[in-house]
């Protein structure tokens, strides 16, 4: 099931998870409060996509839900909500969340309608710009020399 429909809920401590059609991507109500979206099957931080940010947040066990006024909310076992999309009253109809095959979870009322969704993660990109540019350099960068010609001094401002 890739998909939590009106009124239905994850629970940290029964129903806990959905997973995206193509397999890649789980959604789980974790038992520390956090509501986390994980690539591939290894539930560990380095391969969480998004995260609630509610770790250790209110008594377990959690839940997150999606209501009737279109909020998709998460509670703790005392009904004290820890996150909320804050899409309450927007949109119209069953609203329900689906977790797409990129990661991304997407709020949609029952017109498919995008109420919220999560952050796509663009940490793939960044990696391949951070090993393309030079190291950084202390100081002033160094002129490239000319062939036949030395160097200049690493600080050198001419003659002083």
């Amino acid at each position: 099931m890739d998909r939590i429909l009106l009124h239905q809920a994850l629970s940290s401590n029964g129903n806990s998870k959905i997973v995206s059609k193509n397999d890649e991507y789980t959604a789980v109500m974790q038992q520390d409060g956090n509501f986390v979206v994980y690539k591939g099957h290894h539930h560990t931080p380095e391969h969480a996509v998004w995260a609630s940010g509610t770790y250790n947040k209110g008594a377990s066990p959690h839940r997150i839900t999606v209501q009737k006024d279109g909020n998709f909310v998460l509670y703790d076992a005392h009904n004290h909500p820890t996150w909320a999309s804050n899409t309450d009253g927007k949109g119209s109809g069953h609203y329900y969340v689906q977790l797409k095959k990129n990661g991304q979870l997407l709020l949609k009322d029952g017109h498919k309608q995008v109420l919220w969704s999560s952050p796509l993660k663009t940490e793939q990109h960044h990696h391949h710009h951070h090993q393309a540019a030079p190291a950084p350099t202390h100081g002033h960068a160094p002129t490239p020399a000319a062939p036949g010609r030395p160097a200049p001094p690493p600080y050198g401002w001419g003659c002083r």
